[in-house]
């Protein structure tokens, strides 16, 4: 019907009824609350008000806070690198590596016009963001606004890496020109070496050349001066040479399709040909500026409470998902997987909670029956 479905549509707005439900809107997790080594609760802060308040367990704490919020919670709560709370001021209840190990897929987006003497120029496509196109969107789920963002995917392995049998390039194919100054950190300088490329009228498409299995390995902190402020966030992108090389052939790939099927002969324009750089379009030089300049995340962060053997002491939760070195806590999201996989991590996030949900159910009926 030309919507995405959410988790929220899913699983909360079908349960929202439920008497043993509760969703608390507005509010901020501090920490978990421990009975000696038990976790019993977690206190709150109400944003609107600054009211702090608490909610106790009385089984166990699950935290799904995501690859940021859940280690964040955890160092709050004591449990994290000993040397970093302490220089935090937080007591450290158990050392564990809380917040390394995170990994992240970053894209570059490069953006092809297509020209007005080409076939595929469309005079209709000038009045596609009008009003009557919302309506049609919101009332009969048609229309413009109805096409998917990503209309076509491939998933491709670079061989930068010798004997590697799985992807590491993902290119996702998009059949907009995006406007994709406005999402980077380096928003003036791209707009100097790219000058004028926002205009509404531009017609065309993009390209997104995704790093699947990065070699970077980022870390999350405390912000010492202040731990309850905004976790700060070091991914740590392209510290490794690798991941350089793989996006550098997976441009090389991308043009290579570009250049060689039905792509060239539909009359496009390369925005990047017209970088005003001081290397020449094409060059090993010209490409590695461009990446650095213009590579971003594509919010898909995983590992920062990683999940193995009790016996590693890299790990943060054992198999079932239960936070090494105390009882009654949980956490279940991406922050749990021990690397990035090869793909999209919406999907595998949600087989992570309902396999949770049934380990969950599985241990308390066991504990229930003894």
């Amino acid at each position: 019907n030309g919507k995405r479905c959410s988790t929220a549509t899913a699983f909360l707005r079908p349960a929202i009824e439920r008497s043993n439900l509760h969703i608390g809107t507005g509010v901020t997790v501090r920490k978990v609350i421990f009975d000696g080594n038990k976790a019993v609760g977690v206190s709150y802060v109400q944003e609107a008000n600054n009211v702090e308040g608490s909610v106790r367990a009385r089984r166990e704490v699950i935290l799904s806070a995501g690859s940021i919020g859940s280690p964040h919670i955890l160092m709050l709560s004591g449990i994290g690198p000993s040397s970093h709370l302490k220089e935090a001021g937080i007591e450290n209840k158990v050392d564990l590596s809380v917040g390394k190990n995170l990994y992240d897929h970053i894209i570059l987006h490069l953006n092809f016009i297509v020209l007005p003497e080409s076939s595929y120029y469309s005079t209709t496509l000038d009045n596609a963001g009008t009003y009557y196109n919302l309506l049609k969107y919101y009332i009969f789920g048609t229309g413009p606004y109805s096409i998917s963002a990503s209309e076509a995917m491939a998933f491709l392995t670079s061989g930068i890496e010798s004997g590697l049998n799985y992807p590491d390039i993902q290119l996702v194919f998009e059949g907009y020109f995006q406007q994709f100054t406005d999402r980077s950190s380096n928003i003036s300088l791209l707009r100097q070496v790219f000058g004028d490329v926002e205009d509404d009228t531009i017609q065309g498409f993009g390209i997104q050349s995704t790093l699947l299995q990065p070699k970077s390995v980022g870390e999350i902190l405390l912000n010492v001066t202040n731990p309850y402020s905004s976790p700060l966030i070091d991914p740590h992108y392209l510290e490794n040479p690798n991941d350089l090389e793989v996006l550098k052939r997976s441009i090389k790939i991308l043009l290579h399709i570009v250049n060689n099927s039905t792509f060239n002969s539909t009359g496009i324009e390369l925005v990047e040909e017209t970088a005003k750089l001081p290397y020449s379009y094409g060059t090993e030089e010209f490409w590695e500026w461009l990446i650095r300049a213009g590579v971003r995340t594509v919010y898909h962060p995983v590992g920062t409470c990683k999940m193995g053997s009790v016996d590693d002491t890299s790990t943060v939760v054992d198999p079932r998902l239960r936070v090494k070195g105390v009882e009654g806590l949980r956490v279940v999201d991406a922050s749990i997987m021990p690397r990035i996989i090869s793909g999209n991590t919406n999907a595998p996030v949600i087989m992570i909670a309902e396999k949770a949900a049934d380990m969950i159910k599985a241990d308390w009926n066991n504990s229930l029956k003894k």
